[in-house]
């Protein structure tokens, strides 16, 4: 009898702790879904741009609301000298759906701009001084961008899309090839001036 009424009042001691337990379990599952899926502001997703040497993890320098015209930042400007290439690397945000890669050279016939699907490339190479077709000298890298649409909120906490751009310059003749505004319209890709080429 009395190990009877000892689990008796053992009972509400336990029910208590599982369900303390449950409690505990359901927030860390509900706080581990939120964390993996919780949307990261376009402005807080980085490109990683390496070279021999060297790497450098960024921030875009323009993010601008869809459809709007905003003033260009300035991108940073850095040394590849002695480079063969420069490794530009994107995170899922960003080649999980389509986004490009704009290349522009002191030879505008050298410019190009490639698009890839989702999921189609994580990772590019862009060589520095590509061969010249025809002969002649090896245009040099001066500018490469990552553009891309990402979703974010806007100043009401809706979701909105905003054309993102992430970039480096190459050295003071880079910044020739950038104009002060760029233009984020729903029926083009926004791209700085390049002053030519494809």
């Amino acid at each position: 009898m009395a190990a009877r009424k000892k689990t008796r009042k053992n009972l509400p001691q336990i029910v208590g702790l599982l369900i303390a337990v449950v409690v505990v379990v359901t927030a860390s599952v509900a706080f581990q879904h939120w964390w993996n899926n919780r949307r990261t502001s376009p402005a807080d997703v980085t490109v990683t741009f390496s070279w021999e040497g060297d790497s450098h993890t960024l921030t875009p320098y323009w993010v601008c609301g869809f459809g709007e015209n905003c003033p260009a930042g300035k991108a940073p400007v850095v040394d590849i000298a002695g480079s063969d290439t420069v490794t530009v690397e994107v995170p899922r945000e960003v080649w999980d759906h389509d986004w490009s890669l704009l290349t522009i050279y002191d030879n505008p016939a050298a410019n190009d701009e490639q698009y890839f699907g989702g999921g189609q490339a994580k990772k590019v190479d862009v060589p520095v001084a590509p061969d010249q077709k025809g002969g002649g000298p090896a245009p040099t890298l001066l500018v490469v961008e990552v553009h891309s649409l990402l979703v974010g909120e806007d100043d009401n906490g809706e979701e909105a899309p905003y054309s993102v751009v992430w970039a480096i310059h190459t050295g003071d003749n880079a910044e020739q090839q950038q104009t002060g505004t760029i233009s984020s319209s729903p029926t083009a890709t926004p791209t700085t001036d390049s002053g030519g080429g494809s």
